[in-house]
């Protein structure tokens, strides 16, 4: 039961993980999209280009921690 109870929770942070991810992944596109404007306005862009590194890590790092609740989660049910 207490397997259970934790896997469970485990998905539910997960699935917290995924959301933020995939706002992160959003923010990039607006970034990229705002980086080719300013670019061909000749503007500078390289504190918009640094954000999009910024943003397009942290995205990785909350994908692979997601990846890593739900590994968890899983050895926890076994």
């Amino acid at each position: 039961m207490k397997a259970m109870i934790s896997a469970d929770s485990a998905v539910s942070q997960a699935q917290v993980q995924g959301s933020v991810a995939t706002r992160m992944e959003g923010r990039a596109g607006i970034l990229t999209a705002e980086i080719k404007q300013d670019e061909a306005s000749g503007k500078d862009v390289k504190a918009k280009k640094e954000k999009l590194a910024e943003v397009q890590q942290k995205a990785t790092a909350l994908e692979s921690s997601q990846m890593n609740t739900l590994i968890a989660a899983d050895k926890g049910l076994e």
